[in-house]
């Protein structure tokens, strides 16, 4: 009986399942002889969706259970979150109270590794964009591990050199600080990547909307034209391919148990 992946992830819109679709066929692509399953540790965004059966996205925990019962020993539950934040850390606490042995699967940015490989997927982008600025935007978190998105402005310096620009949706760097360091760069155009697993509604409406203070609006007032990708990093091989990765490096912990 081969050990079953679970895969979590945050929760559950129109977007994020055509997103956790396209995922799903390359993970299953590279473990063919496993079932894979999937879980959203958000109870708060699946119960938002209008027109959606919530009870089909179970919790991390209802699939763990269920697999017990069908006879399973062991699990992989891999994280399909960004940095090991609150989340994941919610994760783990549910695979220690698991009635299975559960090996964790860690978050997509975990080593400098893992900041290494996610570089060239957005090259596509930045080839695309040729004298543009660069912006990068993530989402945040009251968690400590809201510095690597540090580490991230690390490595795409590295790669991109000063076209490199970042703020977040909730935390610092704000927008405000981020405007003011393209103008001093003398930018006059950028192109926004919203570094999210999913370019969901906040994308469209903190980002790109209309509101005033959209960011959209407010590069504008700026004078700074912005073009903008319309899709997150999950709609991107290279990084099913970190998850394929930390996926097998938690099959061998299974294993060696």
């Amino acid at each position: 009986m081969n050990i079953p992946i679970v895969i979590s992830a945050f929760g559950t819109t129109s977007r994020a399942l055509n997103t956790y679709s396209f995922l799903d066929t390359l993970i299953r692509n590279c473990f063919s002889g496993h079932e894979i399953l999937w879980s959203f540790s958000s109870r708060v965004i699946t119960s938002k969706n209008s027109g959606i059966d919530t009870s089909g996205f179970p919790g991390p925990e209802d699939v763990l259970q269920k697999l017990k019962q069908q006879g399973y020993r062991q699990a992989v539950l891999q994280s399909a979150h960004l940095w090991p934040g609150h989340e994941f850390h919610k994760l783990v606490r549910i695979a220690h109270n698991c009635p299975l042995d559960v090996s964790i699967g860690l978050p997509l940015l975990s080593s400098p590794s893992d900041y290494e490989k996610i570089c060239p997927c957005l090259d596509i982008i930045a080839d695309g964009h040729e004298n543009q600025a660069l912006i990068i935007c993530g989402h945040g978190t009251s968690h400590p591990a809201w510095t690597g998105y540090f580490a991230l402005d690390h490595f795409l310096r590295k790669r991109f050199g000063k076209r490199i620009f970042f703020a977040l949706l909730k935390g610092y760097p704000a927008p405000a600080e981020m405007i003011r360091h393209v103008q001093q760069a003398g930018f006059e155009s950028a192109c926004l990547i919203p570094f999210m697993l999913v370019a969901g509604r906040h994308f469209e409406r903190e980002l790109t909307g209309p509101d005033p203070d959209s960011w959209k609006s407010q590069l504008t007032r700026a004078g700074i034209s912005l073009s903008a990708i319309n899709h997150g990093l999950g709609m991107m091989e290279g990084v099913a391919e970190i998850l394929c990765d930390h996926i097998r490096e938690a099959l061998a912990q299974s294993l060696s148990l």
